[in-house]
């Protein structure tokens, strides 16, 4: 291995580290609830549709605050994406540092593109039903007189 990429890598993971981690205070510490912080989505602005992203800001930030069940009013996918995303992104980041290819342990093939741009566009369009329990999934704020009952 070529010791001076090798470093030229590090460097540039860690300046990503330190990229996400200050993103991740900046979004520790200022809630997406506040108008004017961060941008709207442009199809709910235009349609009032939420598409599968919507929701995810806040989402994130309940997160942060260890506020799960308020993470999955906001936006379930996000919440339950999360874990596999972030494991697939630390054995990338590794593997890209060492020089090394990713070695899935199975074989995947472009269908799991298709699967996954199904599951984003199914998910929109189940979160936009004016039926109950459909409506559930559309972000929104928990009522906390009923999440902690007296």
């Amino acid at each position: 291995m070529n010791t001076r990429s090798f470093a030229f890598r590090l460097r540039l993971l860690l300046v990503a580290v330190v990229l996400g981690v200050g993103t991740i205070l900046y979004l520790y510490s200022v809630s997406p609830e506040r108008p004017g912080r961060y941008p709207t989505c442009p199809l709910y602005q235009m349609t009032g549709l939420h598409c599968s992203g919507c929701g995810s800001l806040r989402c994130l930030h309940s997160l942060l605050h260890g506020d799960v069940r308020q993470a999955l009013a906001y936006n379930a996918m996000t919440t339950l994406a999360l874990p596999p995303l972030g494991l697939y992104g630390a054995w990338f980041g590794m593997a890209w540092v060492l020089g090394r290819p990713l070695q899935p342990r199975w074989r995947v093939g472009p269908w799991v593109a298709v699967v996954v741009v199904a599951f984003f566009l199914l998910f929109a369009i189940v979160r936009n039903l004016p039926l109950e329990p459909f409506r559930q999934l559309a972000p929104h704020k928990l009522n906390p007189a009923l999440v902690n009952p007296a």
